[in-house]
């Protein structure tokens, strides 16, 4: 795996690219979904690791239900990174340092928490999904208790993996 100097990502962001582009996308999801029965908007937020649990759930939710999702990664250094087709789902990529050339409406420089607090979420019906890096993970956690007010049967959150542990 090569890196180069004018790169800002961490090793272990690297690695999930690299190991991204040698796999095969794979993820299972559940034969029913266990939102609750109000759930009209899914938020659904990750990284790299979340995306075939986010590709999944697109695939899953019925079409009435509006999907907003935040990826941590900038697009431009995954080529053919799939996204699933919902017809009423809207994808935003957050990175720090991101330059606005694609979508500039969707593109955004910051955590994805403080994305998310400028998406001006209304919580009537809201369903959280969360999964990726500890720290981005507890980020989103803070916002979907703290900002939102939302209860435990509203949300649910895992991290995938520590940014400052060693992989392998």
């Amino acid at each position: 795996m090569s890196r180069t100097a004018s790169s800002s990502r961490s090793p272990t962001q690297a690695v999930i690219r690299e190991i991204y582009h040698r796999i095969f996308e794979a993820a299972l999801t559940p034969a029913r979904l266990d939102l609750p029965d109000d759930t009209s908007h899914l938020l659904l937020v990750g990284d790299l690791t979340a995306l075939p649990a986010i590709n999944s759930w697109c695939e899953a939710v019925p079409a009435e239900v509006t999907i907003t999702v935040a990826i941590s990664a900038d697009p431009a250094e995954v080529p053919g990174l799939p996204q699933s087709e919902h017809p009423n789902a809207t994808w935003h990529w957050v990175d720090e340092g991101l330059s606005a050339e694609a979508a500039p409406e969707h593109r955004t420089d910051g955590s994805v928490a403080d994305h998310l607090r400028r998406l001006d979420l209304d919580t009537a019906g809201l369903y959280v999904w969360a999964a990726g890096e500890r720290n981005m993970v507890k980020d989103v956690r803070r916002f979907a208790k703290g900002d939102l007010g939302l209860g435990r049967s509203q949300q649910f959150s895992q991290f995938y993996w520590f940014a400052d542990k060693p992989t392998g």
